[in-house]
C-alpha cells in the first residue's frame, strides 16, 4: 500500500523562529491558508527530514500511517483478534453486549494508542498539537472527494 504525499498547501508552514508555542516548543504566526500552524517544526531532538530539517506535521502524520502499517504492530493487533475470537463468538440472545467485551476492546484501543504515542515520541511530536492538526486537516478538506 503507496500512501499519498501531503497535500502541498501544507508543506510550506513553518514556525517563526525564537517564539515559544502552548507545548513550550518554538511557534510563530503561520502562513496565510485554511489551516493555522499546520506545519508546525518540531524541536531539534525530534527526527529529522531526509534533508536534515525537522519533521513537518504532514511528515508526521505520514509516519504514523506508517507506523499503523509496521508488519510487528500488525502481528500483535491479529496475535489480540486471534485470542480472543471465542470470546467474540458468543452471542447474547437479548441482543446486549457482555462486560468483558468492553474490557477486551479497551485492550484492543490500548494498542493503538500506545503505537501512536511511540511514533509521536520518535518524531518528537506532541498528541496534541498532532491530533489538532488532524482536526484542522478535516475542517480543510471534509468535503472534498478522496479524503
Amino acid at each position: 500500500l503507496k500512501l499519498a504525499p501531503p497535500s502541498p498547501l501544507f508543506l510550506g508552514w513553518r514556525r517563526r523562529p525564537g517564539t515559544r508555542g502552548p507545548a513550550g516548543r518554538p511557534e510563530g504566526p503561520a502562513a496565510p491558508g485554511p489551516v493555522v500552524a499546520a506545519a508546525r517544526l518540531l524541536p531539534a531532538a525530534a527526527a529529522m527530514a531526509d534533508d536534515g530539517s525537522p519533521l513537518t506535521m504532514p511528515e508526521v502524520v505520514q509516519k504514523v500511517l506508517e507506523g499503523f502499517q509496521d508488519p510487528k504492530f500488525q502481528a500483535e493487533v491479529d496475535e489480540f483478534a486471534c485470542i480472543n475470537i471465542p470470546l467474540f463468538a458468543r452471542v447474547c440472545q437479548d441482543g446486549s453486549q457482555p462486560l468483558e467485551w468492553d474490557m477486551q476492546f479497551k485492550k484492543y484501543k490500548t494498542l493503538y494508542e500506545r503505537q501512536l504515542q511511540r511514533v509521536l515520541d520518535l518524531c518528537g511530536a506532541d498528541v496534541t498539537e498532532f491530533m489538532d492538526y488532524l482536526g484542522q486537516c478535516c475542517e480543510a478538506y471534509s468535503g472534498q472527494p478522496g479524503y
